[in-house]
């Protein structure tokens, strides 16, 4: 009997450690990389912040335009940037722990929207005319 809980646990423990090997192995080969999930390339935007959200498995360091973001521990980031009115590019850069680099380039369009209508007010003058009537 102890024989028998002596195998299973060894190989329980080789097909942990396979299993550990497979996945190591797979992050290692693939290397780092970027995918945007919004927005979507060559949107229109007409507001001038805009949220760029996305993941970046397999990475340790991120940038956005060259400056440093921050990823969750799954993966994910999110950032907000302030766009200028017309064509804007963003490029974001990924690392991961053996200096392997991926980048991604999302363009947008800033399209400003028009301000609002003002709102048409009545103005009522009034004066105040004394007429003297004489009779």
């Amino acid at each position: 009997m102890r024989s028998t809980l002596s195998t299973i646990g060894i190989i329980l423990l080789v097909l942990g450690l396979a299993w550990y090997l497979y996945f190591g192995v797979r992050v290692f080969r693939r290397g780092p990389e970027v995918i945007i999930t919004s927005p979507a390339p060559n949107s229109l935007i007409t507001e001038p912040l805009v949220t760029i959200t996305g993941a970046a498995p397999g990475a340790t360091h991120i940038t956005m335009n060259g400056r440093q973001i921050f990823i969750d521990p799954s993966g994910h980031f999110e950032e907000t940037l302030l766009l200028t009115p017309g064509y804007t590019i963003i490029d974001v850069a990924v690392r991961d722990r053996f200096d392997r680099t991926a980048t991604s380039t999302l363009t947008l369009v800033h399209v400003p929207s028009p301000p609002p209508e003002p709102i048409a007010t009545e103005t009522v003058a009034t004066s105040s005319l004394e007429t003297n009537i004489e009779e």
